[in-house]
């Protein structure tokens, strides 16, 4: 019974062990997780156990439930296995309690942390899978607004309800962008709106952004992933139907679809797709990854869009028609609600 539970406990700890290192590259958990099964395997010598193994006489060992195998997606891996730790933990526990008092508290220590374990993989997870809400994705420009301004405009938005904001500056210095990021993310922080980087992957790491936003001509979204490890929001632009395949085979987190109108923002930006072929993207894609419109939203072009089915919206230039930023990004938000001017 000691030889069959350890083995139990240390492959469980292994696969949890592997989830932090690969999943969440998590490098302190992964230590940790290390340290314990290495810990467990001291304290218990294989040599006198294997002499009691017996695979061939052992009448248990195929004896599964169709659970067993219900592994619905990965916070049904790391349950099964914290529970595989907890529940071994108290067999050697109960035990040990028969002549090695030390290492029945030590299994007891064990079966504590895995608890707690259990909690932070879990809420992990759920922090990676967070559904995005893209209604009101705003976008501060620093070409088209100074940073101080843009400080200012994040904390109008922030209260106005927009419900995620992204810094571009294509143009601007490093320092200036950091400093004005780690700001404009601490306003944020307060309103728990995500902050996304453009561009930037060296930034969004070194702010600690929720995420980075990428197009065509940028990092490829699928290095980021797996160079860069990077387990943040990752949004990804695309322009046509092609693109936005590529930007689901990139494990992008969402689309930035467009331009759907003429703007005159982005230079660099496509032919505009239209009204038409933009709402047929998104109705066609959004239920399998989210996906915002771009290019031309505006106070015009927000109406017929909602007409048409579109429900997330990314607006640059209209943040910054009169008659004031508070009252324009009030008059967007009630906009894209639906509700009447």
């Amino acid at each position: 019974m000691i030889d069959v539970n350890l083995n139990r406990i240390c492959e469980a700890l292994r696969v949890l062990e592997d989830i932090n290192r690969f999943y969440f590259n998590d490098k302190n958990t992964t230590l940790l997780l290390k340290k314990t099964r290495q810990e467990i395997r001291s304290a218990f010598p294989a040599g006198p156990l294997l002499l009691f193994r017996d695979v061939d006489g052992d009448t248990g060992k195929f004896l599964n439930t169709k659970k067993e195998f219900d592994r619905p997606d990965l916070s049904g891996v790391i349950t099964a296995n914290a529970k595989r730790i907890q529940e071994s933990c108290r067999v050697l526990e109960e035990l040990l309690k028969l002549k090695e008092q030390r290492l029945s508290s030590f299994m007891k220590k064990t079966r504590f942390f895995s608890y707690e374990l259990e909690k932070e993989m879990l809420a992990s997870l759920a922090k990676t899978k967070k559904k995005l809400d893209l209604s009101f994705y705003a976008i501060l420009d620093l070409s088209l607004l100074p940073p101080e301004k843009a400080i200012t405009a994040g904390l109008i938005l922030a209260r106005a309800g927009v419900t995620m904001l992204q810094i571009r500056a294509k143009m601007q210095e490093t320092r200036v962008l950091y400093e004005t990021g780690l700001k404009i993310k601490k306003i944020l922080k307060k309103f728990k709106v995500p902050f996304i980087i453009n561009d930037r992957i060296d930034l969004a790491v070194a702010l600690d952004a929720d995420g980075v936003h990428v197009g065509r001509n940028d990092l490829n979204p699928g290095l980021i992933r797996t160079k860069f490890h990077y387990q943040g929001i990752l949004g990804y632009s695309a322009s046509s139907e092609k693109e936005i395949i590529r930007g689901i085979r990139y494990r992008a987190d969402y689309i930035g679809l467009g331009p759907v109108f003429p703007t005159a923002t982005k230079p660099d930006a496509a032919k505009p797709m239209g009204l038409d072929r933009a709402s047929l993207l998104y109705r066609s894609y959004n239920p399998k990854i989210p996906v915002v419109v771009i290019g031309g939203i505006s106070r015009e072009t927000i109406p017929s869009c909602l007409k048409k089915g579109i429900r997330n919206f990314s607006l640059i230039s209209a943040l910054l028609e009169p008659p004031s930023f508070r009252e324009t990004a009030r008059c967007l938000k009630s906009l894209i609600k639906g509700e009447k001017q």
